[in-house]
């Protein structure tokens, strides 16, 4: 295809990003939409008649439905399908990025791949991806480093190319069905050494099945070898001279992962994602650390979709004596195609775990330690060599009961105690791997409250450790009194810990509104995505002011509390992020956002619209300056009007009640209009926009 052609009289093509068998992709300008880059897939259906190109197109649209309805930020949004000259395209996002696969091969130039800190975080970033598709009953079958993207604006991995797209396109089967309309090239869906033995061997594919291929893409960022290469060596159990300097859990993990029997893998995304929890920990320089798959594990409070690390790590060290670690040099490349080079990821700082038997088979001393022995020729006494093993004995069974005696309290504090924020002392909801009752303190009733809360908030895909934060938060604000406090099992305690699971309670209803991909994020947005999100409004003649002021009157509805308040770096401040999340979403379907057109006789233009409490709806206009014009709301309750400058240095009403303006405009371009409903009942309102010639004073009210 050449570039500059015009696809579906909208897409105007600009370069070629890539070319495979399924067909082209390219990035393109939608000129019906301001010139926003989007990515567009030409599907080329490989048939044995023409006439089954209609049922294929049946199929797609299908397809397309269901991709339509992923509506997660590390997903690119799904626009359109179009038929063009016989071929198939897919309208998809652009995401600035690179792919792990470009980043990979930028490290092998330096000899270098990716680190187990650098892996893990891509793990914890990508797992909540997976289990959200896999929740909507869809396996995306192509998980491999050249189908994620690490993504410009943020960091965050972003997941592309859907394989059961790519499975309508060469074989027209529908992923759901086993009835294929014709097979006339044999076709294998899923990159050989990254799809697991039932995927190749029959096409039936399980969510288990994305989890080997994850497992399979984090090898090959570890080792820069091909898949094949690294799973024929078997280098994670078998071979101790090839064996991967990680540690054990996340060895282990990988492991099971990577099982040939899918029974024996982890079944869902959350699965491995909670025991990832305890992988990533700090280098150790004196440990080596045995193939041997037992060690010893701390249950500790989950935090699902977390996107920072909570512990720290063993590294796995050569067996050389008197060796020390040495940390892998970040790589910098000097140019990068679509983005920058991922930093590298610090593990947060903690404090080191004791090491168990099975986790030290030897030590070897750093150079600064001033016990550290010398390589030369030197008498050893043999009584020192018994009272060092009798040392290190000691040391070990110390250490081993240290680690058991943490391990327990870890887990009595969990039930008995609950989570404890940095800010305060308070008991909350059990944790996720609490099943039974404690013996005493706790009523069946309350018990059973405690469950019913647990239950709603891992229906609501909330992440626990933010949710604890958030209920302590709210609850010391409204009782100062007992910040700093620790809630007891104690049956004195029994008021206060009602009235903490009724703010909890309260708070689950209040975040049922969000989107789901809106509270699975809770707990991770940060200043690069309101950044992004601020571009990302920008294509629609938006700007940020109009955007919070959306996401302002919905957050001040559900928490007018917080009004004047300074909640941005607080666990509430989480909550009107996903606000603006979700409000990003609802302006870029229309929902919310209505571009005016003045008809050119009348030179006018009017909405009508209906807003629920707390709501409010964006337009935009373009007009131009020194002309006279008449902005009007009529609306039957409260509202506040905004009218926004295109430079915003020039605004003629700001959260205003006022509902008229007219005067000479300042400036050329478009205006931004926001209706805001401030009243506790449903409104209806009409907005006219007019050129008005009656009087040429300007700025009248």
């Amino acid at each position: 295809m050449h570039l500059g052609v015009v696809l579906n009289e909208r897409y105007r093509t600009l370069r070629q990003l890539g070319h495979s068998s399924v067909g082209s992709t390219y990035l393109v300008e939608d000129t019906h939409r301001f010139d926003e880059l989007c990515v567009v897939k030409e599907l080329i259906p490989q048939l044995e008649h023409p006439e089954q190109l209609q049922k294929i197109e049946e199929l797609f649209e299908r397809e397309a439905k269901v991709l339509y309805k992923l509506q997660h930020p590390q997903i690119p949004r799904f626009r359109e399908l179009f038929r063009h000259q016989k071929r198939l395209f897919l309208v998809q996002d652009y995401i600035q990025g690179q792919t792990y696969g470009d980043l990979l091969k930028i490290r092998a130039l330096q000899g270098q791949t990716f680190t187990e800190e650098e892996v893990t975080q891509l793990l914890k970033n990508l797992l909540p991806v997976i289990a959200y598709i896999h929740a909507r009953g869809i396996i995306h079958r192509d998980i491999c480093p050249d189908n994620i993207i690490l993504r410009h604006s943020d960091q965050l991995p972003v997941l592309i190319d859907f394989g059961s797209v790519k499975q309508l396109a060469t074989t027209g089967t529908h992923p759901m069905s086993s009835q294929p309309l014709t097979i006339a090239v044999a076709t294998q869906l899923g990159q050989m050494g990254y799809a697991p033995p039932e995927q190749i061997q029959s096409g039936i594919v399980f969510p288990h099945s994305d989890l080997y291929a994850l497992a399979a893409t984090v090898l090959v960022l570890l080792t820069g070898k091909p898949p094949s290469e690294v799973l024929e060596v078997t280098s994670l159990r078998t071979d101790p001279k090839q064996d991967l300097l990680l540690s054990p859990k996340l060895k282990n993990l990988l492991w099971k992962m990577l099982a040939k029997n899918g029974h024996e893998r982890p079944q869902n995304a959350r699965e491995v994602l909670e025991i990832l929890k305890g992988t990533q920990s700090q280098p150790v320089q004196a440990a080596v650390i045995s193939s041997d798959p037992t060690q010893a594990t701390l249950v500790v409070m989950p935090s699902v979709a977390s996107s920072s690390s909570n512990g720290s790590s063993v590294v796995a060290t050569p067996v050389t004596p008197v060796t020390p670690v040495t940390p892998v040099t970040p790589v910098t490349p000097a140019s990068a195609e679509r983005a920058p080079h991922p930093s590298p990821i610090t593990p947060a700082n903690s404090s080191l775990p004791s090491s168990t038997p099975s986790q030290l088979n030897s030590l070897s001393l750093s150079e600064n330690n001033s016990t550290m022995t010398s390589t030369s020729t030197r008498t050893v006494n043999p009584l020192n060599g018994c009272l060092g093993k009798l040392m290190l004995v000691l040391l070990l069974s110390i250490g081993s009961g240290m680690m058991g005696w943490l391990a327990g309290k870890t887990w009595l504090d969990q039930i008995t105690q609950g989570h404890k924020s940095s800010d305060s002392k308070t008991s909350t909801v059990f944790t996720d791997n609490s099943s039974s009752k404690p013996s005493s303190g706790i009523s069946d009733q309350e018990w059973q409250r405690k469950n019913d809360l647990q239950n709603r908030r891992l229906s609501l895909g909330i992440n626990s450790q933010f949710f604890y934060n958030l209920v302590d938060q709210v609850y010391n604000s409204e009782y100062p009194s007992q910040q700093g406090k620790m809630l007891t099992n104690k049956p004195e305690d029994a008021e206060w810990r009602e009235k903490w699971d009724k703010i909890a309670a309260q708070l689950l209803d209040k975040l049922s509104f969000l989107s789901e991909a809106a509270r699975q994020n809770l707990g991770q947005y940060n200043q690069a995505q309101r950044d992004s999100w601020k571009q990302q409004v920008n294509q629609l003649h938006l700007s940020s002011r109009a955007l919070y002021d959306l996401a302002d009157a919905t957050f001040f509805y559900y928490f007018p509390e917080q009004e004047n308040q300074d909640f941005i770096d607080k666990p509430i401040g989480q909550v009107w992020n996903a606000i603006i999340y979700s409000k990003l979403q609802d302006l870029d379907s229309g929902k919310i956002y209505q571009k005016l057109e003045l008809d050119e006789q009348q030179l006018a233009t009017e909405a009508t619209g209906r807003l629920e409490p707390g709501e409010g709806n964006a337009y935009v206009v373009r007009l131009s300056a020194a002309k006279n014009f008449k902005i009007q709301l009529q609306a039957d309750h409260d509202t506040l009007f905004s009218i926004y400058s295109p430079t915003g240095k020039n605004n003629l009403l700001e959260d205003s009640k006022e509902t008229q303006w007219s005067g000479v405009l300042p400036e050329d371009g478009f205006y931004e209009l926001t209706i805001i409903s401030k009243s506790k009942q449903p409104l209806d309102y009409k907005l006219t926009i007019s050129e008005d010639n009656s009087f040429l004073k300007p700025n009248s009210n």
